[in-house]
């Protein structure tokens, strides 16, 4: 069931990892779901350890291509060019953010709009409704997406043909970050920091607009393929040790989150962590 285009608010993004100071580049209810595969709400005892700790939110979809969450909704975009969103609780029924995109991909929000990647541009639509926009154009298609809001709104997002990083944002315009990158993809903010995942899966850093990208040691070797950043974690899915973990940047240590699980995106505000799960029919929800 879709329903029509409500108030909303909204965010996400990655494989290298570059880091942003906020000036420059510085390093459902009881029966929700259900008909569609939902697992929440069903009795632990008749669930394997993956359903009984993170149950499916959503089901029932073809080729999910990103997640995003903000306070109130859960957001999500499909390989056949639609961008939908559902409460997080109390509801079942879908409401259609847009439809017949081009390739939607990555998605984000930020307090006025929601955004998400599509072929050879970024588009946004606010959150009370209105026309859907293209806030830039781009060489190639755009991969990754995440958003820095304070204390003006900058969108970066990555290009994996063409190895760049790019922004936009207040009067700067259209900005290269960087280029020649090794195939980036994912991209996420971190402690105020922006992370992107580069070639096959290594997590790197970045220090300042002109150094070189350097590996970021604490998650080396891992084969990362998702990332998701809050006020104090760092979410990521490896594919090497088929898990899904946790960065703190102040005690420097990965804890193991979820075993047995990889995924191709990830969303969290600290207290939940949603991802898609390998075949991106389903997104569970994992209470932190």
């Amino acid at each position: 069931m879709k329903l029509a285009w409500a108030a909303l608010s909204v965010m996400s993004l990655g494989a290298c990892s570059l880091i942003y100071d906020g000036e420059g580049l510085v390093g459902p209810g009881p029966d929700a779901g259900i008909g569609d595969g939902s697992t929440e709400g069903a009795s632990d005892a008749n669930l394997d350890p993956v359903d009984a700790k993170a149950p499916v939110v959503v089901g029932g979809q073809t080729g999910i291509a990103g997640i995003a969450i903000d306070a109130t909704y859960l957001y999500w975009t499909t390989e056949g060019g639609n961008v939908t969103r559902r409460k997080r609780e109390g509801a079942t029924a879908d409401e259609e953010v847009a439809s017949a995109e081009a390739k939607p991909g990555s998605i984000a929000v930020d307090a006025s709009h929601v955004y998400w990647t599509a072929t050879k541009a970024v588009r946004r639509r606010a959150l009370g409704g209105g026309p859907i926009e293209t806030v830039a154009t781009t060489v190639e298609d755009p991969v990754g997406l995440t958003i820095d809001s304070h204390p003006i709104t900058i969108v970066f997002w990555t290009e994996r043909e063409g190895g760049f990083l790019k922004s936009t944002g207040g009067d700067a315009g259209q900005v290269v970050i960087a280029d020649k990158l090794d195939r980036p993809t994912t991209i996420t903010r971190f402690t105020n920091k922006v992370f992107v995942i580069l070639g096959e899966g290594q997590v790197h850093s970045q220090q300042g607009f002109t150094a070189g990208i350097g590996l970021a040691p604490n998650i080396a070797g891992r084969r990362v393929t998702a990332l998701a950043g809050t006020s104090s974690l760092l979410y990521f899915s490896s594919e090497s040790s088929r898990s899904i973990a946790s960065y703190s940047a102040t005690t420097n240590e990965i804890e193991d989150v979820l075993p047995n699980v990889t995924s191709p995106s990830l969303a969290s505000d600290g207290g939940f962590l949603y991802f898609v799960e390998s075949d991106r029919t389903r997104i569970r929800r994992l209470t932190l």
